[in-house]
């Protein structure tokens, strides 16, 4: 991976740092920021919580968006501008239903076109309900095999590590049945396992592996397919993997960490003429005490940028970049924007969310 440096030329001065960490001083001051609702029971159905905050700033303010990790999740707001001074309040509601053991999820804050944001999160530990065997598992596959889940989201997982997740199957036919591996479809990370054959009423579980001991690491997001061979046939319903793999972070002290600020994290264009490519100036801040260093960056939906991997900003640095989008081919309002990997314990995964609205010539 070829390495760039963000030279002194390219960084901001110390008086204009002063002024972009100043402009980045939360707005909104939250009397907490995490949730944990602690033993919950999913046929009690949905819990919520009221996270409060004040507007410590001299300048009314306005929630644009609050985005959720899950559907499960669901935020409620008011979209009237907040007076300095004044207090609000964004109530997070949890549904458990269909979940089971330790949950986390988040709900991402964004205010003032982009410039304010706030990660709130919700906890809980959950009992799942007695459920018929249908609803255990839902996906039926070949030959009587049913799946609890076709999806494994393994989320973050470190470069030089191993993860594990299991899909469970049960033979619901009146007969011995032989399961196996036909295809894994992948960079070359992903493993899976599962038993021969299973007896008539037997559960098993899909063993599946991301392996990232290489010699070379990898970032960003990674996927991956596993198909079944049930009886001899191959099953058309693959079993979908997805990861995002980032630094070991192991034994590292936050304190002494990359710490990465990014201003706007949200653009919207506004109405763009078809054809059109517009761009906007984004500006990326290391207010940590190490190096922090892009490891990946990819761009969805006709979006593009001028930061490059291996991009590397000094402890107290500033670099600017440019994200553009090219309207070409697009109609209606679209959504997308850059995710950005860096070395940072506390988030890895970064993102800077775009939105315009494509009009026709």
């Amino acid at each position: 991976m070829k390495s760039f440096t963000i030279t002194v030329a390219l960084i901001v001065s110390l008086s204009a740092y002063q002024l972009c960490a100043a402009q980045e001083r939360p707005a909104l001051s939250f009397e907490e920021t995490v949730c944990d609702f602690g033993a919950i029971e999913e046929a009690d159905g949905p819990v919520s919580h009221v996270f409060r905050f004040t507007n410590t700033s001299q300048a009314p303010v306005v929630i644009e968006r609050v985005q959720s990790s899950c559907g499960c999740t669901t935020p409620a707001y008011r979209r009237e501008p907040v007076r300095p001074g004044e207090d609000g309040t964004i109530e997070v509601k949890f549904n458990p239903a269909n979940f089971k053991g330790r949950i986390t999820r988040t709900v991402t804050v964004f205010y003032n076109n982009g410039k304010g944001r706030e990660l709130l999160t919700v906890k809980a530990d959950i009992t799942g309900k007695p459920r018929s065997q249908a609803e255990a598992y839902p996906f039926s596959l070949e030959s009587g095999i049913r799946a609890d889940r076709l999806h494994v989201p393994f989320a973050y997982i470190e470069n030089g590590s191993v993860n594990s997740m299991v899909v469970e199957l049960i033979n619901t036919a009146n007969k011995r049945v032989a399961v196996d591996i036909d295809e894994i479809t992948d960079g070359g990370q992903l493993t899976a396992v599962v038993p021969d054959a299973r007896a008539a009423g037997e559960r098993a579980a899909v063993t599946i592996t991301y392996d990232l001991r290489g010699a070379e690491p990898i970032y960003g997001t990674i996927s991956g397919m596993v198909y079944l061979s049930i009886d001899g046939r191959r099953c058309e319903l693959p079993i979908t993997v997805s990861a995002i793999a980032v630094d070991n972070f192991d034994g590292q002290d936050p304190a002494l960490a990359a710490k990465c600020a990014i201003t706007p994290a949200f653009h919207n264009f506004g109405k763009v003429t078809a054809g059109q490519t517009v761009s906007k100036e984004i500006v990326m801040t290391n207010q940590g005490k190490s190096p922090l260093v892009i490891r990946n960056v990819s761009a969805r939906r006709g979006m593009s940028t001028s930061l490059k991997e291996g991009t590397e900003i000094a402890a107290g640095g500033i670099a600017q970049f440019t994200v553009s989008l090219d309207a070409t081919g697009n109609y209606g309002i679209i959504t997308g924007g850059i995710t950005i990997i860096v070395n940072e314990p506390e988030h890895p995964m970064r993102e800077v969310r775009l939105a315009a609205e494509i009009m026709e010539n």
